[in-house]
């Protein structure tokens, strides 16, 4: 039969407490991914019970954290399946953003989403054999199947920055805010105010660089749109 009605928990201290410990399964990279997909779906249980979406549910539980989840890094891989955790973890943490309340400047994006990006980048772009050959370590290389795992990881977090209200205001796109009232972001500036200065001649102004990456992500997801690997071919369509 029909679903019936979310089950309303009135003990919020109970649910945010709960909802805390269940969080840090999900943001471990050393969770496995399918212990990761119950945990993510007992949170979004949880903001039912207590009467939010979970990007709402979620912020608070964000701001306790001692280490910000963007402070982390993809490079230099520990392990294919560490770092497959360290990329799940990071795009679900990217995918439970709330829409910007103000507009951001153009040509500005922080240097953690880049250095995540990028790296994403590097390890996504690579076939097979060749990631294999650079996570080869004393106990030889990694499985293919791991490998694998790894790229779809970063396709996926990749796709979920490219989404990212962050980035596409970034490269200009247009983002609509929230029609609620509420605080601008601290680091919203007016697009005129916040314009960046011209970059010194032989350099590159971060909205270039910006542009270039945009692009790179693009013609990795595009490329891999043909790989004869179904879980690649699906993580581009994304």
């Amino acid at each position: 039969g029909a679903a019936g009605p979310p089950v309303m928990i009135a003990d919020h201290a109970w649910v945010l407490e709960t909802a805390e410990m269940v969080l840090t399964t999900v943001l471990n990279p050393s969770s496995n991914s399918r212990l990761r997909r119950s945990a993510v779906h007992c949170l979004q249980l949880l903001a039912e019970a207590d009467g939010k979406q979970p990007s709402e549910f979620l912020q608070p539980l964000f701001a306790q954290l001692s280490v910000p989840v963007m402070s982390r890094r993809l490079l230099p891989v520990k392990s294919a399946e560490y770092m497959v955790g360290q990329a799940e973890a990071l795009t679900f943490y990217l995918r439970h953003q709330p829409p910007p309340t103000a507009p951001m400047a153009q040509g500005s994006l922080s240097t953690d989403l880049i250095s995540i990006s990028t790296e994403a980048l590097a390890l996504a772009d690579k076939e097979e054999p060749g990631l294999a050959a650079r996570l080869a370590s004393a106990r030889g290389l990694p499985p293919i199947q791991s490998v694998t795992k790894l790229r779809v990881a970063c396709m996926n977090l990749l796709c979920a920055v490219l989404s990212l209200g962050e980035f596409r205001a970034a490269m200009g796109e247009p983002v609509r805010p929230p029609a609620a009232d509420g605080a601008a972001r601290d680091d919203a500036v007016d697009a005129k105010d916040g314009a960046a200065a011209p970059p010194l001649p032989g350099t590159v102004s971060q909205e270039q660089a910006l542009t270039k990456l945009r692009d790179d992500l693009t013609n990795m997801l595009m490329k891999n749109l043909s790989s004869p690997n179904e879980d690649i071919h699906t993580a581009a369509q994304a």
